[in-house]
This record gives C-alpha cells, structure tokens and sequence, in this order.
C-alpha cells in the first residue's frame, strides 16, 4: 500500500529499552526497593535529585487531577499482595509496591482497612499518608498532625 504512493516505513526499534508498567519485573523492583535493587542501575535514574533523603525516595507524577479527586473518585487503592507479603499502591492499570520499610509490623496489618477508599476516613487517612502528616499509630488510631 504504502509502495503505490511512493512511500516507505522505517521502524525505529530501541531494543535496550524497556517498559515502566508492573509487568516489568525490574522496574517494580527498583520502585520497591529505589538505589538498593539488584535492578538500580539498569534505568536511568538521577538518584542526585534525592541525594539530601536518606531513602532515596523515586517521585513518579502520575495523577491526572488533584489527590483529593483522585480519592473521591475511589481511583487509588492500597491492596496487600498475600503471594509477596507486601503492599501496593493501584491507580487506574498503574501498580506501585511500597517499600517494605514505609510501614511497621503494625500498620501493615491494619493498612487495607484504614486506606480504605470506599469509607471517608479511609480517605482521609490516605491522603494524610501521602502529605506526610501522620506522626503516629496508636490503638488501631492514627495521629495526624
């Protein structure tokens, strides 16, 4: 087709190139676990832009309105991966494993109700998680400052 009209097709394939989604392995990988995964270095990430955190957190903008829309939406969802033992953050088709040292024993158990988008303390809870406004846990309680 493209002959008759006096036209090619070059396919520019970048083979070292790889996907950011959660079926790429490494990638949830380095997302869980930043500069201390085996897979740290296969992307190229600027690690500096952290350098003053001592975890080495990743910044990932992927939210198309503000987090409190997203959350009345009940577009995010923290869920608990019984196979891995770990949690996740989901939003839409996107998959964000959290890293192991972000919760206590303690909240770990307690994380799929207390985030619970279907409830609107869920919700708040939440979104105090991500302003990084929560100080404390206590009797099944968290303290938000």
């Amino acid at each position: 087709m493209l002959r008759q009209h006096d036209m090619g097709l070059i396919l520019d394939i970048v083979p070292n190139h790889m996907t950011t989604n959660s079926q790429n392995a490494w990638w949830q990988d380095v997302l869980q676990y930043g500069r201390e995964s085996q897979y740290a270095y296969y992307f190229d990430i600027d690690w500096s832009v952290s350098a003053e955190q001592k975890t080495h957190k990743i910044i990932l903008p992927f939210l198309e309105k503000p987090l409190e829309e997203i959350l009345e939406d009940q577009k995010i969802w923290v869920s608990c991966l019984e196979d891995k033992r770990s949690f996740v953050i989901t939003y839409e088709d996107k998959v964000f494993p959290l890293a192991p040292e972000s919760l206590s024993e303690i909240q770990k158990e307690l994380f799929a109700d207390v985030f619970n988008p279907e409830t609107q303390e869920g919700k708040s809870n939440f979104l105090a998680l991500c302003k990084g406004s929560i100080t404390s846990w206590s009797g099944g309680r968290l303290r938000v400052i």
